[in-house]
């Protein structure tokens, strides 16, 4: 069984206006890091043993671009401040219900 994680580690700084849009470079720098993280929950999670590289290399780039593509720059302050990302974890959810093929 694939698994998802909301442990995402992000340095970036944010506008403190509300619901701004992350600029490309904050957007590629979450996926990239999303990315990595999530990987090593498949590869420590004995459920993803019948499943490819590849195969959880595409559902965890797909989780952390279709995540991304919901958040803004007030969600990465957010995490930043707190170190805690529970506040999209639905986000992250739903994107993963539909990554899974």
């Amino acid at each position: 069984m694939l698994k998802h994680t909301c442990f995402i580690a992000l340095f970036f700084y944010a506008s403190s206006a509300s619901s701004t849009p992350m600029t490309e470079k904050t957007k590629q720098d979450f996926i990239q890091g999303y990315t990595q993280s999530c990987l090593q929950t498949q590869y420590n999670d004995p459920g993803s043993k019948n499943f490819t590289n590849a195969q959880l290399t595409q559902y965890c780039q797909c989780i952390a671009t279709k995540t991304a593509s919901l958040m803004t720059y007030e969600d990465v302050q957010l995490i930043n401040q707190t170190k805690n990302a529970s506040h999209i974890q639905a986000r992250v959810e739903a994107s993963a219900r539909s990554c899974i093929y």
